[in-house]
């Protein structure tokens, strides 16, 4: 199931350009989807209900996108498109 969440989240993310800051918000994300995976599974959940509540974790960094949204890459290109990063999901 960490798999699927890794997998996820590349999807989700496979439009950006991997810059140096989105590489690091994706590491920083990932790590907390997974963390939150194992706790939910640690406290007997099921693995679709974990797999659930940790892919909602992507849900709460509407904030995140919105203070990087305004940063720009090394060369003054905007890394994260013009888009919404989480929009519609989880």
């Amino acid at each position: 199931m960490e798999k699927k969440i890794r997998e996820y989240l590349d999807r989700k993310l496979d439009i950006y350009t991997n810059t140096k800051k989105m590489i690091e918000f994706k590491e920083k994300l990932l790590s907390m989807m997974l963390d939150k995976y194992r706790d939910c599974r640690s406290f007997g959940m099921t693995e679709q209900k974990s797999y659930a509540l940790a892919i909602s974790v992507m849900s709460n960094y509407s904030e995140e996108e919105r203070r990087y949204s305004a940063k720009t890459n090394d060369d003054g290109i905007n890394a994260w498109g013009s888009g919404h990063l989480f929009g519609g999901i989880a």
